[in-house]
């Protein structure tokens, strides 16, 4: 599957992250990870993992959760 974006894509091990929205769900992230829902949300539960709880809905800034990832288009600067 691929997306297109007007913003040009950024790629980490053949996958694009261009196409992720600003707040991803779940689903978004399980499709990224290429993993199951349900481990997703288990990732959620993690204290290091970057969730954010709305009532019953869980969703991660996509910013925060590239740099868990180590995309290296989203690490801090440690200069």
């Amino acid at each position: 599957m691929k997306f297109m974006s007007n913003h040009g894509s950024k790629e980490i091990q053949g996958i694009e992250t261009s196409y992720l929205p600003p707040i991803l769900t779940m689903e978004d992230v399980a499709r990224y990870l290429r993993i199951g829902r349900t481990k997703a949300y288990e990732l959620a539960y993690r204290p290091d993992f970057p969730s954010v709880r709305i009532g019953k809905y869980v969703r991660v800034n996509r910013e925060a959760f590239l740099r868990w990832c180590g995309h290296p288009d989203y690490q801090e600067s440690t200069n």
